[in-house]
């Protein structure tokens, strides 16, 4: 008994293996994806954490030139008043990294 496929024409085999190679792409194509996608939604919590990182320093800034202004804090004052804008800034750093 003889295969099926000993009988194909040079053209039939050729469909065959178009085919299959058309398999294996659409294969290939659906990991690359999810490939992509995964790395996609790294960039995006990366770029959440920059963005709350870069809010908590606008913050720390604008607290620091509001400190400055008074003119009439006390020292010990403004020096709580960095560290807690400069605590807040790290905390953010270090989530980042996380």
């Amino acid at each position: 008994m003889s295969s099926p496929h000993a009988k194909l024409t040079p053209v039939e085999a050729r469909k065959q293996l178009l085919l299959v190679e058309s398999e294996v792409n659409r294969t290939q194509l659906i990991s690359d994806l999810s490939e992509l996608k995964s790395h996609v939604e790294g960039w995006r919590q990366d770029l959440h954490s920059l963005s709350s990182t870069t809010t908590a320093c606008f913050s720390g800034v604008k607290a620091m030139q509001v400190v400055l202004s008074r003119g009439k804090a006390s020292l010990a004052s403004t020096l709580f008043n960095v560290a807690r804008s400069g605590l807040s800034l790290w905390g953010n750093i270090i989530a980042r990294y996380r």
